[in-house]
């Protein structure tokens, strides 16, 4: 080593955050073919699970969002 260098530096570990709002997956519905008043009964309670499933999700998207849009100072909400 020339005697005017020095060792580099060590700099501390970057950790890297993507930005952005977590991505969705397509909501699906069970197909059905009830053949009694129980196997209705049985698919009204895995639809409404489904529902759920899916209502959850938007419901996570669009709180991301309006923060983001808070951090961004946006304050403008879409009439959508």
């Amino acid at each position: 080593m020339l005697c005017a260098c020095t060792p580099a530096r060590q700099l501390p570990e970057v950790q890297l955050i993507a930005p952005g709002c977590p991505r969705l997956i397509a909501c699906q519905l069970p197909a059905s073919n009830p053949l009694t008043n129980g196997d209705l009964e049985q698919q009204k309670n895995r639809v409404e699970a489904a529902w759920a499933i899916c209502a959850d999700q938007v419901d996570t998207i669009i709180q991301c969002q309006e923060k983001s849009d808070e951090q961004a100072g946006i304050t403008e909400k879409s009439p959508l």
